[in-house]
């Protein structure tokens, strides 16, 4: 409750909740997705983290599991649906953040500390990360029917993080930073020198197109 000392609306002392004024929860899903390679999955069996942790060569600053995460989802225009996936009722494409860094949020010193990083921070240098970018149809209930992994990396305008999607006048765009890029599932009636294909990593998918104005 709001304990402004100055008189105002009594509507005005009450923060509004987002849990009562977004939109109701239509499904709660968790994603898991099979294109990331085994070799960059954590155990299934919790009981063997212990030893896998232990083994320097998947502690930090040498890991290389990855993790998905922050995820964005938008309805997909009827005309980007590809059409090997229509008889699949596809309604939703999702992006995710996967990577090697999970505790971007944390101070340098905290995240290090969480790690259990023991070498003294001012001597600590960042190692490169893997970032991807994880690209999943969903049906209506949010099954997955279909994923991939892409890399942005060779765009020339770094790799994109916690890419965000948008439909716009049943345009799919997808945004990162300060940057937004117009994208395709199928193939666009756009001059050729104004869009590339960006092949999957991993995962059997056709190529995405994205526009490369900068």
């Amino acid at each position: 409750k709001c304990t402004r000392c100055f008189k105002c609306p009594a509507r005005d002392h009450w923060y509004g909740r987002f849990d009562e004024g977004a939109p109701p929860v239509v499904h709660a899903v968790s994603h898991y997705l099979s294109s990331i390679p085994s070799k960059n999955r954590l155990p299934h069996n919790i009981s063997l983290w212990p030893t896998y942790f232990q083994d320097k060569s998947n502690a930090f600053p040498n890991r290389k599991y990855l993790l998905e995460y922050n995820p964005s989802i938008v309805r997909i225009p009827t005309h980007q649906i590809p059409e090997l996936y229509r008889v699949e009722n596809v309604v939703y494409l999702a992006s995710f953040r996967v990577s090697t860094i999970h505790s971007c949020a944390a101070t340098e010193g905290l995240s290090l500390a969480m790690m259990g990083y023991e070498k003294d921070t001012k001597d600590f240098e960042r190692p490169y990360p893997e970032n991807h970018v994880g690209f999943a149809l969903l049906r209506e209930d949010l099954s997955i029917i279909s994923d991939a992994l892409f890399t942005f990396d060779n765009m020339g305008q770094g790799t994109p993080e916690d890419i965000r999607l948008f439909v716009l006048n049943d345009q799919l765009y997808w945004g990162s930073f300060y940057k937004i890029h117009a994208m395709w599932l199928v193939e666009p009636q756009v001059p050729r020198p104004w869009v590339r294909e960006i092949p999957p990593m991993s995962g059997d998918w056709s190529p995405i197109i994205v526009d490369t104005m900068p």
